[in-house]
């Protein structure tokens, strides 16, 4: 799953390699590195908190407990994941919760053909509501967060 952190560092990544090159203006040249040094400093700041960790971990494990049931009798659908231990496994844990889901979206489509049209669309649905309650517990705390610091 990609973080906030990720696309930060993506998008410093194209500013400084593909934009910053075609400035001719100074001044321009001066405010988008003025932009990739907030980019920077933003960057710094996405450290989540622990609940939020668990939070996702347990949207992505009840989805993927959801998408069991649906699913049962069904050959191949893909294993749990090994749990990582205590609060320095909650970045493991969650990376493998994310790695997961996607690889309930790959049993997905290579299965599409055998559930049906109707039956696939539902699966692909709660695949997405499944990503989407994750997602929801760090854009909950993004409008939290305090910029004041950055200076």
């Amino acid at each position: 799953m990609l973080t906030i952190r990720d696309y930060l560092a993506a998008i410093g990544t194209a500013l400084r390699d593909d934009v910053l090159a075609e400035l001719t203006s100074e001044h321009a040249r001066s405010q988008l590195l003025g932009a990739i040094e907030v980019l920077d400093k933003l960057q710094g700041l996405m450290e989540w908190s622990p609940e939020m960790r668990r939070e996702q971990i347990a949207a992505l494990r009840a989805g993927s407990d959801r998408l069991r049931a649906e699913t049962a009798g069904i050959a191949g659908a893909p294993p749990r994941p090994a749990d990582a231990a205590g609060d320095a496994g909650l970045e493991a844990s969650l990376g493998a919760e994310a790695g997961h889901m996607g690889e309930w979206a790959d049993w997905l489509y290579a299965h599409r053909d055998a559930l049906g049209d109707d039956r696939a669309r539902t699966l692909e649905m709660l695949v997405r509501d499944v990503i989407q309650a994750a997602l929801a517990a760090e854009r909950g705390r993004i409008s939290a967060s305090d910029y004041s610091s950055m200076t």
